[in-house]
Formats: structure tokens, C-alpha cells, sequence
């Protein structure tokens, strides 16, 4: 997978090979690089079984006020039942996102761990020593025009991206100058330099479940699944609204004005206190 020029897939092997994991055990069922991958890629919330279940309550939830409306309940007594049921599908399911999140933060502190330990292992440390030698002599030797078209070409496709040594260096050399170093610094994060894990694909694919999560977790709506190719679906659905929505349908089409039952009730949960009417 390549990243701007960056072939995140390559450096995440070399990264395996310095710590002494193989192709063969990388690509083992045991091995917990592959577990953490085989989640990542169903990090999706539409995949898990949380977000099924509360569409699922969704539709109950309609049928329910249809058969309340086709029994000539009142309306009172539809909207009650219909608020209560609705406050626990929405607390449901904020719960399950809440869990969900905290599920894929620890997945990144996980696989994060996974490399971050992992000591560099240079073929021959004499030469690293004079590769970072070279690099400080060249770095020195630019004045600030030097040094901000310098930073500037490091973005372009295709460029081999900084070590961390010269990274660090690079914003060491730069502090001094506020525009330089800002300029620097975006460089070094947007290329997670350092941390060339967090440009592979289940980084990201993690990383957009948790900002569709975080999305959700505060919104007022449950939304239906994404459809063609949306990565995000924008199709909301107004939990609290179901009655009035099936009420507003119906009553004139059945004639019920004026002949439902008005005798009043206590509220009830379908999924909790009246598991008759919920089946």
C-alpha cells in the first residue's frame, strides 16, 4: 500500500524482520500481528451485531405502534410506550459505540506496541554512524532559504521518507524559526515518521471506524447502513419520532379519530416489560 510515495506495506515487513518475525509466522493464525489485522478489517460498526440488533429494534418498535394504532389505542398511550422503548434503543446503543470505541483504542495501543519496541537493527553501525554524520553536515550547511525549500520538496510523491534520526534532527535544526519548524513538524506527523505503522491499511481502516463512531456516539440518531459506496451513511433515523410518524400515516387512513380507547396506562418498555407484544 503506498501512501504518498510511501509504501507503508514495505516498511512495516522491514520493520517484522528487524524483530525476527518471519513471513511464516507473520502470516500464522497464532500470531498476533494477524489477529490484529483480521480485526482491524472488521472494525466497521455497520458489521457488528450491536448495530444489526438495533435496527432490528427499530422495526419492532414500528410494528408495534402499528398494532397499537390497528387496536385503536390512544395516541397518549402510543407515544408513551413508543418514548420509553425508544430511550432504550438509543441507551443501548450509545453503550455498544462507547464499548466499541474503547475496544479500538486498545487495538491501538495494541498494534502500535506491537512495533514500537522493536530496536533498530543496522547492518552495520559504522556506516549508520557516518550516514548520520553526513546527513548533520548537510543540514548545517543550508541557511533558512535552504532549509524551507528543502522541507518543502521532502513532500513531494516519491520521496524517500526522513529516519527518525534525521527527523529529529530536522526539528532540532528548525525550532528556531516558527514557520520552518511548523512547516517541519507537519512533514514529520503527516508521515507518522517513527511510527510508520500508523500508515498501513488497518491503521486507517481503524482509524475512520473511530471517527464514525465518535460521530455517532453523539448524535441524537441511529443511522441506517451505508449504501452505495458510502464509507459514512447520512441516512438518519429519528428513534424518538417513530409513533408520530406511524400516527401521522395512519389515523386518517383508519378512521380512528374520535373512536380509540382514551382510557390512560403506564408506559411500557416492549423490550423489557412486555415481551408478549414485542413477539
Amino acid at each position: 500500500m503506498k501512501i504518498d510515495g510511501i509504501n507503508a506495506d514495505e516498511i512495516l515487513a522491514k520493520l517484522r524482520n528487524k524483530a525476527g518475525v518471519s513471513d511464516a509466522k507473520t502470516n500464522s493464525k497464532d500470531d498476533p500481528l494477524t489477529a490484529l489485522q483480521d480485526k482491524a478489517m472488521n472494525s466497521a460498526p455497520y458489521n457488528a451485531p450491536y448495530y444489526d440488533e438495533a435496527l432490528k429494534q427499530i422495526g419492532k418498535l414500528r410494528k408495534y405502534c402499528q398494532s397499537r394504532v390497528n387496536s385503536q389505542d390512544s395516541r397518549t398511550n402510543i407515544l408513551a410506550d413508543s418514548s420509553k422503548s425508544a430511550k432504550y434503543i438509543m441507551a443501548q446503543f450509545r453503550d455498544e459505540v462507547s464499548n466499541q470505541i474503547k475496544e479500538l483504542k486498545q487495538w491501538q495501543r495494541d498494534y502500535s506496541n506491537y512495533y514500537r519496541d522493536k530496536k533498530a537493527d543496522y547492518e552495520s553501525p559504522e556506516v549508520e554512524l557516518l550516514r548520520r554524520q553526513d546527513w548533520d553536515s548537510k543540514l548545517h550547511s543550508m541557511n533558512k532559504t535552504d532549509l524551507g525549500r528543502f522541507i518543502q520538496e521532502l513532500a513531494q510523491p516519491g520521496r524517500k521518507p526522513l529516519t527518525k534520526y534525521e527527523a529529529d534532527s530536522l526539528l532540532s535544526y528548525a525550532k528556531d524559526d516558527p514557520k520552518l519548524y511548523a512547516n517541519a513538524k507537519g512533514y514529520v506527523e503527516s508521515r507518522h515518521i517513527g511510527e510508520e505503522w500508523k500508515n498501513s491499511k488497518y491503521w486507517q481502516e481503524v482509524q475512520q471506524s473511530l471517527s464514525i463512531l465518535n460521530t455517532y456516539q453523539t448524535s441524537p440518531f441511529i443511522y441506517e447502513k451505508p449504501q452505495n459506496g458510502e464509507w459514512i451513511s447520512h441516512k438518519a433515523i429519528n428513534v424518538n419520532d417513530i409513533a408520530n410518524e406511524v400516527l401521522n400515516s395512519q389515523f386518517d387512513k383508519y378512521g380512528l379519530k374520535g373512536k380509540y380507547n382514551n382510557e390512560a396506562r403506564q408506559a411500557v418498555n416492549i423490550f423489557e416489560d412486555n415481551k408478549n407484544e414485542e413477539d
